[in-house]
């Protein structure tokens, strides 16, 4: 699992990313939900969050992303409205910008294919 990871990092434009068992056994890490990647081979769905660092201070202040990610994962009709929102407000955040492209194209929820 940790090399098909690794390759879903490269994709997402993301350092690290880390499956739901993993984080939650870092007690004293914060993260937030990537969301849920198809991993390549073998058919196999995991959840997946990314530690909150000093690289990504403008996340660790704001409850924008865990909201907006709730709405997306809600299916909530505002949900695409809150990521546009973000990613004017971060247009280098490579996965606020995945996330606003696919719900203005409409993609609903959090389950990703790298």
């Amino acid at each position: 699992i940790a090399a098909r990871l690794e390759s879903a990092n490269r994709e997402l434009g993301r350092r690290i990313c880390v499956g739901e068992a993993t984080a939650s056994e870092c007690n004293r890490t914060a993260f937030r939900p990537i969301g849920t990647l198809k991993l390549k081979g073998p058919e196999q769905r995991i959840r997946t969050f990314e530690p909150l660092t000093q690289l990504t201070p403008h996340l660790h202040t704001s409850d924008d992303y865990a909201e907006a990610f709730q709405a997306t994962q809600a299916h909530a009709p505002d949900a695409a409205a809150r990521f546009t929102k973000l990613a004017h407000k971060y247009p280098k955040e490579p996965l606020v910008q995945l996330y606003s492209q696919r719900l203005v194209s409409g993609q609903l929820g959090v389950a990703i294919t790298p």
